[in-house]
């Protein structure tokens, strides 16, 4: 063989090596470093669907499923739907939640939301959602009832104080106006209550009853008998406390 052919092939043989490195190289550096991600069109109806209920729903009721089935979950549908209400154009309604698809909603509202932080906590395991048109303590216990007649279950006494739980569908908690988040706990104590427009009157009455006796108060201090009567309220606040 002729050396200088022998020379030229061996130098060949170590640049090769060289050359593949080079091209490798080039090819790694025109690969993006992160790629943004993509949603096919079903996640990205439901990411918008869930932006959607989060943002005009003035009640969320959070729930996990735990191995209901299609059936179950139709009962539950069914009963809701079926709550009277005179005051609603439209009933609460069952959705059942892809809790990846949530919590990607969730972290991206951390920067305008002062919910997220605290909603984030509860994104775990299977999910559904009931949402309410309009915020009422009173239907809120109605649909905590009605789950528990449509699974034919009826929750464990609690301690005193402590809320029931319903292992089947578990409330995790709540979330009104689109920016309360409150625990179960809260949202038990929550469906006890009358409905807004008795408690406003409550308020009202309250109010203007504290007012009559300031006035009667303050008629009964004329003449010179104002420092006495303040005095005696002084006394009474004392006593009281």
């Amino acid at each position: 063989m002729n050396p200088l052919s022998r020379s030229t092939t061996i130098g060949n043989s170590l640049r090769a090596p060289l050359a593949v490195r080079a091209a490798c190289c080039r090819q790694a550096s025109t690969v993006p470093a992160k790629s943004e991600r993509v949603y096919t069109n079903r996640k990205a109806v439901l990411y918008e669907s869930y932006n959607h209920i989060l943002d005009e729903s003035p009640a969320i009721l959070l729930f996990q499923p735990n191995n209901l089935s299609m059936a179950e979950l139709g009962a539950i549908r069914r009963a809701i739907a079926n709550i009277p209400s005179t005051s609603f154009e439209s009933n609460a309604t069952l959705t059942t939640v892809r809790t990846g698809i949530l919590s990607a909603v969730v972290n991206n509202r951390r920067s305008s939301s002062k919910s997220a932080e605290a909603l984030s906590s509860l994104l775990s395991g299977p999910l559904a959602f009931i949402t309410c048109p309009k915020f009422s303590p009173v239907h809120v216990g109605k649909i905590l009832q009605a789950i528990n007649k449509a699974l034919n279950q009826r929750p464990p006494v609690a301690a005193k104080g402590s809320f029931p739980v319903n292992s089947r569908l578990m409330l995790l908690g709540g979330i009104f106006d689109g920016e309360s988040v409150v625990s179960a706990q809260q949202v038990a104590d929550i469906a006890k209550l009358p409905e807004l427009s008795t408690l406003h009157a409550q308020l009202v009455g309250l109010l203007e009853s504290s007012g009559s006796q300031l006035v009667g108060t303050l008629q009964s201090a004329a003449g010179g008998s104002l420092v006495r009567t303040l005095q005696g309220l002084e006394n009474g606040l004392k006593e009281a406390s």
